[in-house]
């Protein structure tokens, strides 16, 4: 897997919006799908605490939106909170 990512890397992120402002971030293009679980969503719309569950070979990159809905809690937490999601791993 490291090989693969290796090719895939790229100096710049493939995406707008919130980033990660850590210098020893690596960008990579988003071509694979990995599962992470999170404890919420940050009111930058960063995840908070994300683990690497797996790669998903059943899903592409398009299909892998955040959903729009949200519940009446403070903090603007997805419908459903803290769980899973299919992301383009970056």
């Amino acid at each position: 897997m490291r090989r693969k990512l290796e090719s895939l890397r790229r100096p710049d992120p493939p995406c707008s919006g919130p980033l990660p402002a850590d210098k020893g971030t690596t960008w990579v293009e988003p071509a694979l799908v990995c599962e992470v679980e999170y404890t919420e969503w940050t009111d930058e719309g960063l995840l908070r605490q994300p683990i690497f569950l797996r790669f998903r070979d059943d899903k592409r990159p398009e299909e892998c939106v955040r959903r729009a809905a949200v519940d009446g809690r403070s903090g603007g937490q997805p419908v459903g909170g803290a769980g899973s999601s299919a992301r383009p791993a970056t």
